[in-house]
């Protein structure tokens, strides 16, 4: 790895190892969550979040919905593989 080029960094929704990943552009805001402690899945996009904590940030192809280990036939809508 070079100097300049940052340290990889996992996506919060497949985490695969990234150097650039992107703001969630989901509507769930887990960072408004109070008075909650825990993990839930994101009822957007699926990826785990904390409670009262920032959404993680996403690569481009969760982004996008086009993962394909999550969104592959699901018309970029998160559905857990086996609940069609």
């Amino acid at each position: 790895m070079t100097d300049d080029m940052p340290p990889p960094r996992l996506c919060g929704r497949c985490y695969d190892d990234m150097v650039k990943l992107f703001p969630a552009n989901c509507e769930e805001r887990p960072e408004n969550v109070h008075g909650a402690i825990g993990m839930y899945h994101c009822p957007d996009c699926g990826a785990m979040v904390l409670a009262g904590l920032p959404h993680p940030d996403l690569c481009a192809r969760c982004l996008a919905r086009e993962h394909p280990q999550f969104d592959l036939g699901h018309n970029g809508s998160w559905q857990p593989f086996g609940q069609e």
